[in-house]
């Protein structure tokens, strides 16, 4: 087990038609059977072995923002133009994150939970930005941002222009590249 400290997911897009960003969470914490080429070696038997691979979010290191990339290109650099729809108001992590109070889990994951006082921050975020690519490939296209500002107003900035919006982001999109959510302070 292996623990990273983490302030981007990069989440790929699920096949299905009508995806939503809780799809595509679900595919990146879901566990996986690694091909035989990508192996590990075993010290203690000295062989190859068949590998699976999970990543879990853990409650307690939720970062303050968070950055969600929607890996929207293929290998061949094509862009991937399935309709992702994202939450506007409130992203809730609850479904997809482990607690350090969840049972026996691996060392690396129980790293500081036991006995340092870390508490479980809520795992709601707020968005407040949406990079948004306009293109058809990874060597072509715009970027554009909408982006919440101080006085609570959303505008869309292109290159040198700024323009108010009159509501937020769709919440689906198909160019939605980066999505940016700040965790919701609690009362």
């Amino acid at each position: 087990s292996t623990f990273d400290a983490y302030l981007a997911l990069s989440l790929p897009i699920a096949a299905e038609p009508g995806t939503g960003l809780e799809d595509c969470l679900r595919l990146f914490t879901t566990q996986e059977i690694l091909d035989a080429e990508e192996r590990w070696f075993c010290e203690r038997c000295q062989a190859y072995q068949l590998a699976t691979k999970k990543i879990t979010l853990v409650q307690q290191y939720l970062p303050e923002v968070l950055v969600i990339h929607i890996k929207r290109f293929n290998a061949l650099g094509q862009k991937l133009s399935s309709m992702v729809q994202f939450p506007v108001d409130l992203l809730d992590l609850g479904p997809f994150v482990a607690n350090c109070s969840d049972g026996p889990q691996p060392e690396a994951f129980m790293m500081d939970c036991e006995g340092a006082g870390i508490s479980s921050p809520t795992t709601l975020y707020e968005l407040f930005g949406v990079t948004r690519h306009i293109g058809s490939s990874l060597t072509s296209g715009h970027y554009v941002a909408q982006v919440l500002c101080s006085d609570g107003l959303w505008r869309s900035m292109n290159d040198s222009t700024v323009q108010a919006l009159g509501q937020p982001p769709s919440g689906s999109d198909s160019d939605a590249y980066l999505l940016f959510y700040r965790r919701k302070r609690t009362n």
